[in-house]
């Protein structure tokens, strides 16, 4: 399990939002803290949801050098209609 050290918890953490595939990063305090996030990318601002403990482990592929930030456990939620 990831340590919760001030100095971990400042570094950043590379993501892909799955909805537009913008690349992204986010502290690593705040993704332990909150179970969604939104995509900053040009035009989505989708909101991502995810499990805590699916990014610990997440942290953890990381650290063994396998994760692939393509953000596999960010599940976009519908992104707004337009309205016409």
């Amino acid at each position: 399990m990831a340590e919760s050290t001030p100095n971990n918890d400042e570094r950043f953490f590379k993501l892909r939002c799955p909805h537009c595939r913008h690349d992204f990063q986010e502290k690593i305090g705040r993704m332990k803290t909150g179970g969604e996030l939104r995509c900053p990318g040009p035009g989505c601002g989708v909101t991502l949801r995810y499990e805590v403990s699916q990014f610990l482990r997440a942290m953890g592929q990381e650290r063994r050098g396998l994760y692939d930030f393509s953000g596999d456990f960010l599940t976009p939620d519908a992104p707004p209609k337009l309205r016409h």
